[in-house]
């Protein structure tokens, strides 16, 4: 196995910002379990999805991604929409 290159010895986490946001994520379409668990049930195609895929297209957008609807990518490219 090679030694990682120098950008990836920079990589970082921030564990307290990883778990916000997903405690964030995690609240869209948050239920509760009869002992106050907590899950999320975003079914496919509900507002709550809509609203899940929204928040993480809008921190990918924040870091400067692109991101493409799967109406903007070419049919034959289209596997899994």
């Amino acid at each position: 196995m090679s030694a990682p290159s120098p950008s990836h010895q920079a990589l970082h986490v921030d564990g307290e910002r990883l778990c916000q946001r997903l405690d964030e994520l995690g609240r869209i379409g948050e239920v509760l379990g009869d002992a106050g668990e907590r899950g999320c049930a975003r079914l496919a195609l509900t507002d709550a999805d809509r609203d899940g895929r929204n928040l993480v297209v809008g921190w990918m957008r924040d870091l400067g991604m692109v991101v493409e609807h799967p109406e903007q990518i070419p049919p034959e490219y289209r596997l899994f929409y």
